[in-house]
């Protein structure tokens, strides 16, 4: 927001305009503290990708994370990790999934509720469940 300084002012002056603005003029801007953070960039690597090329934009991408230890940040990372590739990349697939594989249901971290908006794109796995499956392809058993 320093890059515009008019409206920074304006909103950590006037915070209730911003509310105003969205069509939220009920909220109480007293317990909001308005800031302009800057935020570090890390460097991030995908444990796995799987991308169509080009000419096949309607199929989705798979971004593919194996886990093994609990990490309750997991989840926070690797939409971060996704979200910096589609921008950096800006593929042309309209749709993408974050396939997660955990060896025990028992390392799944907890889903922060601020997250429920990629919900629909994760599937999760667990190799000690696929064991128990009844006929499954040769290929999952090894």
């Amino acid at each position: 927001m320093t890059a515009d300084p008019l409206f920074y002012e304006i909103f950590k002056e006037i915070p209730e305009l911003f509310f105003d603005l969205i069509g939220e003029s009920e909220k109480d801007p007293s317990i909001y503290k308005f800031s302009a953070p800057e935020i570090k960039q890390r460097g991030f690597r995908l444990d796995g990708l799987l991308l169509t090329p080009e000419n096949y934009p309607n199929e989705p991408i798979y971004f593919i994370e194996a886990h093994s230890y609990k990490d309750d940040n997991f989840y926070n990372q690797i939409f971060a990790k996704i979200i910096l590739y589609l921008t950096q990349y800006q593929p042309p697939n309209k749709d993408w999934y974050a396939i997660v594989i955990y060896d025990v249901k028992a390392n799944e971290g907890n889903f922060p509720g601020y997250l429920n908006c990629f919900l629909p794109y994760l599937r999760c796995f667990y190799l000690d469940e696929l064991a128990k499956k009844p006929n499954q392809s040769l290929a999952v058993g090894v």
